[in-house]
């Protein structure tokens, strides 16, 4: 039996439940991924430019500000929908 494999354009439609369900995370999740991004952030810092390879520097400083920006882009979609169903149930 063939298995979908999803790639970078793989997309779902989510009812406006599943996605809250997706991005309700629990709090030691979230202290989880900002782990990840202060890791990634402290790296970044600690990164020295080396003038013979200069590509390196630049791939990896890349890469971990893609991380940054990934994880701290899940989380504050995930605060957004959650303020957005906390307003929506005051109405």
């Amino acid at each position: 039996m063939a298995i979908e494999v999803a790639s970078l354009f793989t997309k779902y439609n989510l009812s406006s439940e599943e996605e809250l369900a997706a991005a309700s995370f629990t709090d030691i999740q979230r202290m989880y991924l900002q782990n990840i991004i202060a890791e990634c952030a402290e790296e970044k810092v600690r990164l020295k430019f080396d003038p013979t390879n200069p590509h390196v520097f630049l791939q990896r400083e890349a890469e971990l500000q893609g991380v940054i920006l990934t994880l701290g882009s899940i989380l504050n979609k995930a605060t957004e929908l959650l303020f957005e169903l906390s307003e929506a149930s005051k109405q």
